[in-house]
């Protein structure tokens, strides 16, 4: 007997995969921008491409991962880490973002600062937010009804997952 997947699964898995494609987006952009930080750090030169194309692997393997056992098998287990996951990156943008926030109320006023002159990270951009705000989204999916429900009912058919 088939189970169909409930439309939070469906919704988590296209957010969940639209957010690893925006941080993946975001790697590209900040490519050499790594290169050239990581490079200062290691005196063997292409190491950091090195280590940044196998961090980029192993990201993506441990997504499939995540993805498979949480959106196809249906284990709680998958929910959580992906829920632990999602709460670390959203509260390290909240962190850098209140440490920039701090850093500059902390100038005195005689400097004449405005928030103009307000500068976030070099890797805290647009794609980033985007990347974890769809993230954090597609875990909360996973505590709706439906999704709930579908948890308890493990599918035991593949045939459905790409319908």
């Amino acid at each position: 007997m088939k189970h169909k997947r409930p439309s939070s699964i469906i919704w988590f898995e296209r957010l969940y995969w639209i957010s690893f494609a925006t941080a993946f987006v975001d790697g590209i952009a900040m490519w050499d921008q790594q290169i050239t930080t990581m490079d200062a750090d290691f005196e063997t030169p292409g190491f950091a491409r090195a280590i940044l194309i196998a961090g980029w692997i192993l990201a993506f393997a441990l997504s499939a991962v995540i993805w498979f056992f949480v959106a196809v098998k249906a284990k709680r287990w998958a929910k959580w880490v992906q829920v632990v996951f999602a709460c670390f990156a959203t509260i390290s943008v909240i962190v850098e973002i209140i440490v920039v926030f701090v850093n500059f109320s902390s100038v005195p006023e005689e400097f004449g600062l405005n928030f103009s002159d307000l500068v976030l990270p070099d890797h805290l951009n647009a794609f980033a937010f985007f990347s974890t705000f769809l993230n954090m989204v597609a875990s909360c999916l996973l505590f709706r009804k439906d999704a709930v429900s579908w948890f308890e009912t493990k599918p035991t058919s593949y045939d459905e997952v790409f319908d």
